[in-house]
């Protein structure tokens, strides 16, 4: 390492280069990934993943600390763990290209206890919350806290990131959507890359105008 530059030995004391600094994150960054795959690897050939975009699919490596959550239960309904987390979080982001009539009212009461929320659904799925549920919807985008996107195209994922956790699920290579498995952790760096992903969406999107739905 001496040789290399990376560290400079005067008797018992050893300095660090910046170049040294620097290889040391990429070491971090290495077996970070390596951890992510230990715990996500199998689904790699399962799932459907070039939606996310190349800048975040370089960042899996901020996910090494995600748990899987398998469903044995009612697979369209949110277990208790995660709806309590979300009841917790102040700010709540989302995308899904799967509609849920089991999240409404839980949305709706959370727009009305002040939380931050905002949600980008697939074309599909605004015309089904539309057909069914507009008045829900309305009532919903009168809050100033609340705001509603549609993405401009269909992303082959869904998931939900806040101030306390994040959670993912995907569609099968089959294009069957994954309901048993939930991917979810709560880590700083599991909320960034969520966060980041939300951002991504968000910006091939088109923000919904009350005034246009009557």
């Amino acid at each position: 390492m001496v040789s290399l530059n990376l560290i400079k030995e005067e008797k018992n004391n050893v300095t660090i280069f910046p170049k040294g600094e620097y290889i040391l994150k990429i070491c971090h960054t290495v077996n970070a990934h390596e951890d992510f795959v230990d715990k996500f690897g199998g689904y790699i050939n399962t799932y459907v993943l070039e939606d996310i975009p190349e800048y975040l699919v370089a960042r899996f490596y901020e996910l090494r600390e995600i748990s899987i959550i398998e469903r044995n239960a009612d697979v369209y309904l949110p277990h208790n763990e995660f709806m309590e987390n979300l009841a917790k979080s102040e700010i709540i982001y989302g995308y899904t290209s799967i509609f849920f009539p089991e999240y409404i009212d839980t949305f709706l009461e959370f727009a009305k206890k002040g939380k931050e929320i905002g949600i980008i659904v697939s074309e599909d799925v605004i015309n089904a919350i539309i057909e069914y549920y507009q008045d829900n919807l309305e009532f919903g985008l009168k809050h100033k806290n609340v705001n509603f996107y549609v993405s401009d195209r269909n992303m082959r994922y869904s998931f939900i990131v806040t101030d306390k956790l994040f959670s993912i699920s995907f569609f099968m290579k089959n294009g069957i959507f994954d309901y048993k498995r939930d991917f979810i952790c709560s880590t700083r760096d599991c909320i960034r890359w969520g966060t980041d992903l939300f951002n991504y969406v968000r910006e091939n999107s088109t923000k919904i105008d009350i005034g246009k739905l009557k």
